[in-house]
This record gives structure tokens, C-alpha cells and sequence, in this order.
């Protein structure tokens, strides 16, 4: 099976760290299998595009190319929701850039003096798919609140008697507003005299174990 072209882009104002890892990512190709391109995004001007086009799986940001602001850089990134993750290049080890680019919106970071083909492949592959299952898994959690807000139904998510989420019939319903309905133990919301109702019905579908008591 062939794996598509990962596109990395490089945000940083160094042309020898861009040919530096250029050098590298062909030794990364030839030896990890791995398809993976590198382009150079070098001043504002160029950064602003690439982030208006969002058309990379990668940005990797140079922490040393302080004149471009690296971190404003990440938390832009970060802050726009682009399709790509986001790397920090650190050229030592050093723990408070790093830390700072992290809590700026970096998912992961590379250190220059200690990279190797091997280890740019890794980063690059874990950085890549953790990334697509968690757009993939916030896509899933789009979809479920979709459907469950558009239900006709009145829908109550409920643990441990306490109510965890409600769609727009349920508070139209109970007629109580969305903040006011969510914590309540859901035996609040029955009115007394429909307890003996909804444990039949409840029983009926299943749902008569201990998590689903109903008090009349």
C-alpha cells in the first residue's frame, strides 16, 4: 500500500537549517520509507500565506528564528485550527524554550544537534497520525453532537443518576434552561405521579439494571 506525501513546511528566516534539513529529509526518504517534502516559509509575508492556505500536514517552527516570533507563530497556528500539527525545532536542549512552545501550541518538538534520519522519521510518522485521529475523533464528536441535537426524540445522557448532557427537546421538555438541567439527579425531572410509567417503559427497553432506578 502507498502511503501519501506528507508536506512539512519549515517556518524559520535560516536558509542553512532549511538546506541542512532538506540534506536530511532525503536521507530520511531513502532510508526510513517514508515520503515526506520540505518547503521554507522565511519572512511574515510568506508565513501569513502559508497559514491562510492551510495546506500542510506539518509546520515545523524554528525556535531560534527569533526575529519571526516563533511562539506568536505556534499559538497562530494553534488559534486558527489548521489542518496540519505543529513542531518545534530547537537547535540544543533547552528545556525552557521548549516548555514555552509547547504551551504555545507545539505537539512535539526536535532537537537539531541530536536529530537523525531514524529519529525525524518517527517524530514526523507519530506527529502525523496522532494528529489525524485527533481531527478524525473531534469529527466523530462533530457528528455526535449534530445528530443528537437534531433528534426529535428528548435525550437525557445520564450517569450515576446525574445528568450529563441534554439535547434541545429534553430542556424544552422539562421546560429548565441547559445549565439548569445539567448535575441534576434526572429523578428530579420526573414529575411524581409518572414514575411508575417510565420504570415500565424503562424495563421494556432494557434499561432496568441499578444504573436506572426510577423513584416514583
Amino acid at each position: 500500500m502507498e502511503h501519501p506525501t506528507i508536506s512539512v513546511l519549515l517556518i524559520s528566516n535560516d536558509t542553512e537549517v532549511f538546506h541542512w534539513l532538506e540534506a536530511m529529509f532525503s536521507m530520511m526518504n531513502a532510508s526510513e520509507g517514508l515520503s515526506a517534502n520540505l518547503d521554507l516559509a522565511s519572512d511574515k509575508k510568506m508565513i501569513k500565506k502559508a497559514v491562510k492556505e492551510n495546506n500542510r500536514d506539518i509546520y515545523l517552527v524554528d525556535l531560534f528564528a527569533e526575529e519571526i516570533a516563533p511562539n506568536e507563530i505556534l499559538k497562530e497556528i494553534r488559534n486558527n485550527r489548521l489542518d496540519g500539527a505543529s513542531l518545534a525545532l530547537a537547535g540544543r536542549e533547552d528545556h525552557s524554550a521548549v516548555s514555552e512552545a509547547m504551551k504555545s501550541g507545539a505537539i512535539n518538538y526536535l532537537v537539531r544537534e541530536q536529530l537523525t534520519p531514524g529519529m525525524l522519521s518517527h517524530a514526523i510518522r507519530s506527529v502525523h497520525d496522532n494528529y489525524r485521529i485527533r481531527k478524525d475523533l473531534e469529527s466523530s464528536r462533530e457528528l455526535y453532537s449534530a445528530l443528537f441535537d437534531a433528534s426529535m426524540d428528548a435525550v437525557l445522557v445520564v450517569d450515576d443518576d446525574k445528568v450529563l448532557d441534554a439535547n434541545r427537546e429534553a430542556i424544552n421538555l422539562f421546560g429548565w434552561d441547559e445549565e439548569e438541567i445539567i448535575e441534576k439527579n434526572y429523578h428530579d425531572l420526573i414529575p411524581p405521579n409518572d414514575g411508575d410509567a417510565l420504570r415500565e417503559a424503562m424495563s421494556a427497553a432494557g434499561l432496568g439494571d441499578s444504573r436506572f432506578k426510577v423513584v416514583a
